[in-house]
Formats: structure tokens, sequence, C-alpha cells
């Protein structure tokens, strides 16, 4: 069971992603990468990673988009359409292992966040 305020089911529109009327399910992810890395190039692999998975839909094409300088990170979006919203899950997991093999593969470094920390005595 789901429920709406009926605000919201009055101004907006409510699309059944469970029901064959659907015509596909835009999926993103977001994933930080180290700000070594140029854009143009992760633009490219993150493209190339998506047109590799069989479930990622071509039309419409897939985006990446450059979404946010973080403290450790540039961060980046990519979206994707697939057919079946059941398969969603197993397709992001397909998406996020292929990801992860041809960064390591093409050098790229997924960073994770570090601290220094200066202790003083008094």
């Amino acid at each position: 069971m789901i429920i709406y305020p009926i605000k919201q089911v009055l101004e907006g529109r409510i699309i059944n992603f469970s029901s064959n009327n659907a015509k596909y399910v835009r999926c993103s992810l977001e994933i930080g990468v180290s700000y070594k890395d140029p854009p143009q190039k992760i633009k490219a692999v993150l493209k190339d990673i998506l047109s590799g998975i069989s479930e990622v839909m071509k039309k419409p094409e897939p985006e990446i988009r450059l979404k946010t300088y973080g403290d450790f990170s540039i961060t980046y979006q990519a979206l994707y359409a697939i057919e079946d919203f059941e398969k969603k899950w197993e397709v992001e997991n397909a998406v996020n292992t292929a990801i992860w093999e041809r960064f390591k593969q093409e050098g790229i470094t997924i960073p994770f966040p570090i601290m220094d920390v200066t202790v003083h005595q008094p």
C-alpha cells in the first residue's frame, strides 16, 4: 500500500512503473571520481560501459553529467533507461560492477575520504 497526500495526487502525475503501460524506467547512478582524472575521459568511459550492458536501452541514449565538485571527489551522474522495472536492481548491480572493473583497467581512481589530523600538546 502506498499513501499519497491528496494535494500531490490532484496536482501531479503518478506513474505506476509496475504497470505494462510504462515504456521504460529511467535509472540514475552517482559515482565519485578523483580530481586527477579528466572529465572527458570519465564521461567517455561511463558511456562505453553503459553501452556494453545489454539491458540498458540505446534510446533514450544514456547521459553522463558532471554533477558536483566535492571535498574528495568529482561526482558524475549516469542516467540510463531500462525496459523492465523488476530488473532495476540487477541492472544497477551489473553497471556498478562493470564500472569498478573498467575503472581499475583504465587506472581511474574512486577516492575515499582522507582526513589529516594534527594533535598539539599544550
